[in-house]
């Protein structure tokens, strides 16, 4: 045999040892999932306790599908979940860095009008001194 189950599937777990490695948990909790939560392992017919066991990785896969659902991301009670919170701030990071730059550009601008209205002021000043002489 080629190391596949008659069904074709290719893993077949035969302890609880292999069984936890596959599901990344210890021996106690697997065996704890099969009594609360009804994990799908196979023993021997008409032994129920303290038996050998066999699973099948498909079905451990779709009983973990079936059964548990991902977490919804933590929150920090405002609803916002961390990675967003930081986003967040690295977002008000930038507009306040962006603002700071409006707020030069518009300094040196609005100087420069001021300047220019001096000048204009300054010039038409000088244009009144000395009225045209009407004929």
């Amino acid at each position: 045999m080629n190391g596949e189950n008659p069904e074709g599937d290719p893993r077949l777990l035969t302890c609880w040892k292999d069984i936890a490695n596959y599901l990344g948990k210890g021996v106690r909790t697997v065996q704890r999932w099969e009594r609360e939560y009804g994990l799908p392992v196979r023993r021997p017919s008409g032994v129920h306790y303290k038996s050998a066991v066999i699973a099948h990785a498909r079905d451990l896969d779709g009983w973990m599908e079936a059964q548990w659902s991902q977490r919804k991301p933590k929150t920090n009670g405002n609803g916002i979940s961390p990675l967003r919170m930081a986003e967040l701030i690295q977002t008000s990071r930038e507009l306040r860095f962006a603002h700071q730059t409006l707020m030069e550009e518009t300094s040196a601008a609005l100087e420069l009008l001021v300047e220019s209205c001096k000048q204009l002021e300054t010039t038409k000043a000088a244009k009144n001194v000395f009225p045209p002489l009407e004929i």
